[in-house]
């Protein structure tokens, strides 16, 4: 197997077994990272799988993709486009897990890129808009600790009084 697809597929193994863990309405994402979620404007059918929520999860070469609805299929397709592309592009296609929602991820995307992402399984669409991290994410920490293993016990964390270890710090 070409390395780049066996690194691909272990990202894929990693998102299903991520999200095969996490409840319904739970989030893989943490609270302070930015996610899109689109809703579809779909009626629905008693008969028919339906589309109803699409999230995603961007990262900065990836885009994490999870699609919530009614009876959904066991695969569906996954494209994506740039924002300023017309062609489309296709991804792995997305998985059913044991819960019911389809999973599936973006992989060797652009830092900083906007795109165009649609789930597609005959006869649904859903489609949403996103744009995935920079590569040099802003960081600004609430406090600067110092430790310095040489210093002496009972420092404050300061520069000029650092703590002997980072346990102190905690």
């Amino acid at each position: 197997m070409n390395a780049k697809y066996s690194v691909a597929f272990s990202y894929i193994i990693i998102a299903f077994l991520l999200f095969s863990i996490l409840p319904a309405g739970a989030s893989a994402a943490p609270d302070d990272i930015t996610h899109a979620s689109v809703a579809s404007n779909k009626t629905f059918s008693n008969n028919h799988s339906s589309f109803i929520k699409l999230n995603l999860y961007p990262n900065i070469e990836t885009i994490g993709v999870i699609v919530s609805g009614i009876d959904l299929p066991k695969t569906a397709e996954l494209i994506y486009r740039q924002n300023n592309e017309t062609n489309w592009h296709t991804g792995h296609p997305l998985m059913r897990i044991d819960d019911g929602r389809l999973v599936g991820s973006l992989f060797e995307l652009l830092p900083s890129t906007s795109y165009s992402i649609k789930v597609v399984d005959g006869e649904n669409t859903i489609e949403g808009l996103i744009s995935t991290q920079p590569e040099n994410l802003q960081f600004t920490p609430l406090n600067i600790l110092h430790v310095d293993d040489d210093a002496t016990p009972g420092g404050d964390g300061t520069l000029s009084s650092p703590f002997q270890n980072i346990q102190d710090g905690i």
